[in-house]
């Protein structure tokens, strides 16, 4: 067994030289693992916020990028970390090493460092000369320190390689912004972390999830973040039936909060659609859908004007009414006005809006929404389904129009209300005329022939009274108003009479009832309603009566009263009073006439001579017609 003395210390810095050695291998091969996987985890990082700019990054690639990086590492830990380790440098390949370093040592280091290990063959060989290459190589060797032989430069390479993966992070941390969440989120979603990816700016969607159809439908979203108002985005509309349209997404205002709202306008149709937003590096994970609803319409507008309370009421106690059905309102005053509407879907709210004026000049001003009642479903004549909503109002005198706005349970309203307009019937006072004068045998028919003008008064006698009169308010009183001379005027009260089955029916022509005697008094009578369900009763009247002036007296000088006498001027004219109860409403004339009071004798002589007048003209009628008669030659 050898038992040469070996080279300690030689062999002690090989020692140390092999450790240094093995230090630098691992700091380099560390160094080259770490920037290698740092590119790589940065790199894929990188591709995973892009991807998320546009959609949520899916995991399959996510997947693929965490199983690049682990293959990655895997394969340089075992050819840069683990295979390098473990191969072991020896003895006197290091002494060879050392020996290339040092000149001086010739061969001196290997030749010790082999010929004193205890398996080494020296058979042959001097152990004196043995002895001595040993203590020479560690006379040289204790002179000097290995280590200063280890190759520095791996260490020196692997911190210039440092330099990349810092440098590459600090680029990576600058290019997303300085954010250090971002690349923290980042870093996790690597490691298959379920946690989100933040943004510079945040979008929430905020519009409307229902919106009128037919219309250009408003895309609201909420930014917040790095937001600028020059900043131009965009929204994706998908449609179900695969359609797919690109919108600008453009600043509308700054909120309160200090967020930004971007708007965009989309041309939907009728169609139902979802979408999605991008501006800058924000956008929405999912696609919002957005309902397209039709708008409320007054398809049908129906108005019932009723007459007005004191005109009188129908045999079941309903007032008389007119229907107007496109709405347009004619009424008097004070008339209560039904309104019927209906509408093509359900409704929350319908409510009328009356119209009036507030000065000369017609301004318009709205009153406070009178709300409808809502009736619900309801099927018209022609089969189709509506929805029906009732009110009322009376008719006022400064009304001009009015409108019906409804509303649905999504909040919208009829884009164009339906207006019609408030007019007040004409309110005229009754129409009253005086009959023709009739100079006749009583037992002889009425006929224009027995008409006659300007019959004067015979002194203390009667004269006869006709009269006519109609008013779609109905007729309530009469009077006569007559003066003598130029003296005051006087009222005489016409008593009423009610026709019945023996006086038969009030004669319009005559101003008496058919079976009236040619001396019965009919002061004042009106018309029963041929109909009392569609016409109310006393929108026609008349009378007929002798008013005598034996009692009559006239104003003398003094101021005293006096009888007539002949040559004195009666006037008279009839006043007829309608239903109307308003205090000081005025009555409708008759025209007035204006009589003579003379003797008997001048009576007489003035029926002679209007006979003898009346002759003449029938005479000259009857030639006339004898002449347009005569058949031409």
């Amino acid at each position: 067994m050898n038992m040469r003395t070996r080279p300690k210390i030689a062999l002690k810095q090989i020692a140390i030289l092999r450790g240094r050695e093995h230090f630098l291998r691992l700091f380099w091969g560390i160094s080259r693992i770490a920037a290698l996987s740092i590119t790589l985890l940065l790199a894929a990082c990188l591709i995973d916020w892009q991807i998320d700019h546009y959609r949520d990054t899916p995991f399959i690639i996510r997947l693929f990028l965490s199983g690049i990086q682990l293959c990655s590492l895997v394969v340089v830990l075992w050819f840069w970390l683990f295979r390098g380790w473990n191969k072991e440098l020896s003895d006197s390949e290091l002494g060879r090493y050392v020996e290339s370093k040092l000149p001086e040592l010739g061969h001196r280091l290997v030749t010790a460092i082999e010929l004193t290990h205890q398996n080494a063959q020296t058979n042959g060989m001097s152990d004196e000369l043995i002895e001595q290459v040993r203590e020479e190589s560690d006379q040289i060797i204790q002179r000097c320190r290995l280590t200063k032989f280890a190759d520095h430069r791996k260490l020196k390479n692997s911190l210039l390689l440092w330099c990349w993966p810092i440098c590459l992070f600090l680029a990576t941390f600058l290019y997303l912004g300085r954010d250090s969440s971002l690349l923290t989120r980042l870093i996790l979603r690597q490691f298959l972390q379920d946690v989100n990816i933040p943004h510079f700016i945040e979008l929430s969607d905020t519009s409307k999830k229902v919106q009128p159809m037919g219309e250009e439908s408003e895309v609201l979203y909420i930014a917040t973040g790095r937001v600028k108002e020059d900043q131009l985005g965009s929204i994706r509309v998908f449609f179900k039936e695969g359609r797919g349209d690109e919108y600008p997404l453009k600043f509308k205002e700054w909120l309160s909060d200090g967020s930004a709202l971007f708007s965009a306008k989309v041309n939907a149709g009728n169609l139902d659609f979802s979408h999605r937003a991008w501006l800058g590096d924000g956008r929405t994970k999912t696609a919002e859908e957005i309902h397209l609803e039709p708008r409320p319409v007054v398809n049908r507008l129906h108005a019932i004007v009723n007459m007005p309370e004191y005109v009188g009421m129908r045999p079941d106690g309903s007032p008389y009414s007119t229907f107007q059905a496109q709405g347009e309102v004619l009424g008097y005053l004070d008339s209560k006005v039904n309104l019927k509407i209906y509408v093509q879907k359900p409704i929350v709210k319908a409510n009328l809006i009356l119209i009036s004026s507030t000065n000369r000049q017609q301004e318009e001003k709205d009153s406070k929404p009178i709300p409808l009642a809502y009736q619900g479903e309801t099927v018209l004549g022609d089969g189709t389904v509506a929805y029906l909503a009732e009110g009322s109002f009376r008719i006022s005198a400064k009304q001009l129009a009015y409108r019906i706005e409804v509303e649905d349970s999504f909040g919208f309203n009829n884009v164009a209300p339906p207006r019609r307009g408030i007019n007040l019937a004409a309110d005229d006072p009754p129409r009253v005329s005086l009959l023709a004068e009739r100079f006749n045998d009583p037992s002889q028919p009425i006929s224009e022939d027995s008409e006659v003008d300007g019959i004067p008064i015979p002194f203390s006698k009667s004269i006869r009274i006709a009269y006519a009169a109609r008013s779609p308010l109905g007729l309530q009183r009469a009077r006569l108003v007559y003066r003598v001379n130029e003296g005051p005027w006087n009222y005489f009260p016409l008593k009423k009479t009610i026709p019945s089955e023996l006086t038969g029916k009030l004669d319009l022509m005559t101003g008496a009832f058919i079976r009236s005697g040619f001396q019965d008094q009919v002061e004042f009578a009106t018309v029963p309603s041929s109909d009392p369900t569609t016409l109310p009763n006393d929108l026609e009247g008349a009378g007929r009566f002798d008013f005598k002036t034996r009692t009559l007296k006239k104003i003398g000088p003094n101021g005293k009263p006096l009888d007539l006498e002949v040559g004195d001027q009666l006037e008279f004219f009839i006043e007829v009073f309608d239903k109307n109860p308003t205090p000081g409403r005025l009555p409708g004339k008759s025209e007035t006439r204006r009589k003579e009071i003379v003797s008997e004798e001048k009576f007489i002589e003035w029926i002679l001579e209007t006979l003898k007048n009346e002759n003449r003209i029938r005479q000259l009628e009857e030639k006339q017609q004898g002449v347009f008669q005569k058949p031409m030659e």
